[in-house]
């Protein structure tokens, strides 16, 4: 090791003799809480500070392999994949893209990844909680993120309990959707459980089942036929949650009544419980949400230039133009930097009570040929499948409003939206798709997300900030969102 690091510090100081205006430095990597630490030398070239790949993937025990195919860097750690490319500002971790600022680049022969490539992919590739102490130099490597050792029951006779033992103590809540389905949301975990789904078949509980779901970690007790109440704690040694569900009143938390409670059996459609749906029957108020805001800059378009501040932009003349054509009332879901999550996003939209939400958004793609304009409807677990019980417990969970409910009138919006754009442009470079948007997830109305083009692409690239182009994406969609309405309206005649 102490190898290792003087003969990157000599090849570092041979760098600055052939890279004008760098400068060398170091960063201290900390291992659990100090028992082991690391030094990383670094180099700064025009305001960027650059790490060494070797010196990464030799710290972290990652494994490196090259793709030559598509001219990626693989970067592996216990399953867990990151894909960078020299010269191109975007990773790629888990299948999902984040941009950069800078990219990698080479540096005399020696592959130089930026220091905000560390701070921000390693923490998603590698299994340990990370912080960066900017003004000291130091990454923190802490404890082990949360893992789900086993999920256990035991049936007695006027109760089953459920036990759910973690690597350490965790915050939980849990959701009711009274009387089929109680729900534990737990922080992002991971699992290998031989038993998942945990077949319980007592009176007051079916099944148990561990399942991620955006960002989170939940896990669905689908209930028996003569539940009643529940209780539930946590212990600390080991770290574990318990969940009593009894059959008979009294033991914990009494089940909330309804007038009428649907009967709970094999054939009951989990998707029942979700809050009652909303029929639109025209449109009197739209909700428009410019893409990420604040810290959250979204893709670096250009010199001081954010997808945010293009999706505000773009926003505010699509609220004129749906204001002026339509005499509707139109909401923001931001009207300047702001930041907010996306479930403060759909909150807002229920809460306004709009009767559709826009969220607009520039792609990126690792390939350049990649282009187009594109509308998003949610893609849910288990869209597919009606019939399957399993498959609709998921959806249950993983929807947690009713936008399962307006899936249909959603792919009609995004549908209009498409057309009026290839008939605008006279091509075919608008499409419709599904992904599992979070943004989309709890909006109790239609909703789409729209990808006005695709930064990584040089022709979108350079429309996505002309005028002209605006004012097309707005014409387009206030024109699909005017066809949607005549649309609702001859439906409710009918």
């Amino acid at each position: 090791m102490v190898y290792t690091r003087l003969k990157l510090g000599i090849v570092l100081i041979l760098l600055l003799g052939f890279v004008p205006s760098s400068q060398a430095n170091t960063l201290e990597l900390v291992f659990e809480d100090g028992r082991s630490r690391n030094t990383l030398y670094t180099l700064s070239e025009g305001g960027v500070e650059y790490i060494p790949l070797n010196q990464v993937v030799q710290a972290f025990n990652l494994s490196r392999n090259w793709d030559s195919l598509n001219g990626m860097i693989l970067l592996s750690y216990r399953g867990r994949t990151a894909s960078i490319t020299p010269d191109q500002p975007i990773a790629i971790v888990e299948r999902r893209s984040y941009s950069f600022k800078n990219s990698p680049k080479y540096i005399e022969g020696i592959l130089m990844i930026p220091l905000d490539y560390v701070i921000n992919i390693l923490p998603l590739l590698y299994d340990k909680e990370m912080s960066w102490d900017s003004s000291r130099r130091v990454l923190r490597i802490g404890s082990s993120r949360i893992e789900i050792a086993s999920l256990q029951h035991a049936v007695y006779t006027d109760y089953t309990r459920i036990v759910i033992q973690t690597n350490k103590s965790i915050a939980y809540k849990v959701v009711e959707k009274l009387p089929a389905l109680l729900i534990l949301d737990l922080p992002e975990a991971s699992f290998i459980l031989p038993n998942n789904p945990l077949q319980v078949g007592s009176n007051v509980v079916k099944t148990v089942k561990v399942i991620n779901s955006y960002g989170t970690t939940q896990v669905l007790i689908n209930l028996g036929e003569q539940f009643a109440s529940y209780n539930h704690f946590a212990l600390n040694d080991p770290p574990r949650i318990v969940i009593d569900v009894y059959s008979t009143p009294g033991g914990g938390n009494t089940a909330r009544k309804e007038e009428k409670p649907p009967l709970v059996g094999e054939s009951l459609n989990p998707l029942d419980i979700l809050p009652k749906a909303r029929t639109p029957t025209t449109v009197r108020a739209v909700i428009i949400d410019p893409g990420h805001g604040g810290r959250d800059n979204g893709i670096a378009l250009g010199p001081d230039l954010w997808e945010k501040d293009i999706t505000l932009t773009v926003a505010q003349k699509l609220s004129e133009s749906i204001r002026r054509r339509l005499g509707v009332r139109v909401i923001l879901t931001r009207n300047a930097n702001e930041n907010l999550s996306p479930v403060e996003r759909t909150t807002l939209a229920n809460s306004t009570k709009a009767d559709l939400f826009i969220s607009l958004h520039v792609n990126n793609s690792f390939s350049p040929n990649t282009r187009g304009f594109e509308v998003y409807t949610l893609d849910a677990p288990g869209t597919s499948d009606n019939t399957n019980p399993e498959a609709l417990l998921v959806k249950a969970s993983a929807l947690d409003h009713a936008q399962e409910t307006y899936l249909d009138k959603s792919e009609r919006l995004a549908n209009y939206i498409v057309t009026a754009y290839n008939e605008e442009t006279k091509s075919k470079d608008a499409r419709s798709k599904r992904a599992p948007l979070l943004v989309l997830k709890g909006a109790i109305m239609p909703a789409v997300q729209i990808e006005m083009g695709y930064f990584s692409n040089p022709v979108d690239k350079e429309k996505i900030t002309q005028e002209d182009f605006q004012k097309l994406i707005v014409k387009v969609i206030t024109d699909g969102i005017i066809n949607f309405k005549r649309y609702l309206e001859q439906v409710s005649l009918n």
